[in-house]
């Protein structure tokens, strides 16, 4: 089982957002995509979730076409996470929340003990419990932030779908968030997240897509993908990738390049073409 993209393209006015993307994300693991702003990647999720629709191309999730489904059916299989996600600033943290459960429902059937305990172990899950009765109005960046993470893993869907989990988040609240998202994974939820930070995507993803101008630089093992020649190209930064000396992971150390006669999108430009030679 796995999550299977074919040749997905996506336009918007005019300009190709996702060009020919070709992808298989395995299940049950972690997968994080990666690449310079405006390098698709949100977009890609947005696609996956079937709230945009490709142009061309397939998407598959365990030989069943995402797009194709039922919206309901979807909503039991999918879950997007957003960064900025549209919630009422009077509701209360733990309806907000409920709202997750709307999938497994009936159409005039109010949520009940078992979708309120779901909810609750929900936001228990992404240490936001203690905040529950509180208005959204009332809470911090961050604190939303884990309220729109405690409304997807209500859903109980299949396949978890995370735009940028660490934004807004403070450095322990982000490693809580990366440790979550890993576990979940390892308990057999497919997850795929976009990330800005390479470290974080080295230290905590199973698998890693690096995109660029909407297209697939390179995908695998982030131990094979992140390379400092990778991070230069794609990037136009100056990397060394090292042992984490306290996990064992790669951990990338940037800085501003030297002198470069090419700028960042060219130099992303120039590794998609090398890539495709």
């Amino acid at each position: 089982m796995s999550l299977d993209l074919s040749r997905v393209r996506f336009d918007r006015a005019g300009r190709t957002i996702i060009d020919g993307v070709d992808a298989t994300l395995p299940s049950g693991a972690l997968t994080a995509l990666v690449g310079p702003n405006g390098a698709g990647k949100s977009t890609l999720l947005h696609l996956i979730a079937a709230i945009e629709r490709a142009d061309a191309g397939e998407l598959h999730f365990d030989g069943r076409s995402v797009p194709g489904m039922r919206r309901r059916d979807r909503a039991r299989l999918v879950a997007l996470a957003e960064q900025q996600a549209e919630v009422d600033p009077q509701l209360g943290v733990l309806a907000a929340v409920l709202i997750g459960r709307t999938p497994h429902l009936g159409a005039f059937a109010a949520a009940g003990e078992h979708d309120r305990a779901v909810a609750e172990r929900s936001l228990e899950a992404v240490g936001a419990r203690e905040f529950a009765a509180r208005p959204i109005g009332s809470l911090s960046g961050g604190e939303r932030q884990r309220v729109t993470l405690a409304r997807a893993l209500a859903q109980e869907p299949e396949l978890l779908l995370v735009d940028e989990p660490t934004n807004h988040l403070d450095l322990a609240a982000q490693l809580t968030a990366l440790e979550l998202l890993a576990g979940l994974a390892r308990d057999g939820l497919t997850v795929v997240a976009a990330l800005h930070d390479l470290s974080h995507a080295a230290a905590y993803a199973d698998h890693v897509i690096v995109l660029s101008a909407g297209r697939v630089v390179v995908a695998g093992d982030p131990r094979e993908v992140f390379t400092a020649e990778l991070v230069e190209r794609v990037y136009g930064v100056r990397a060394q990738v090292v042992e984490h000396p306290l996990t064992g992971r790669p951990l990338i150390a940037v800085a501003a390049p030297a002198a470069s006669s090419l700028a960042p999108a060219a130099v992303a430009e120039a590794a998609l073409t090398e890539t495709r030679a």
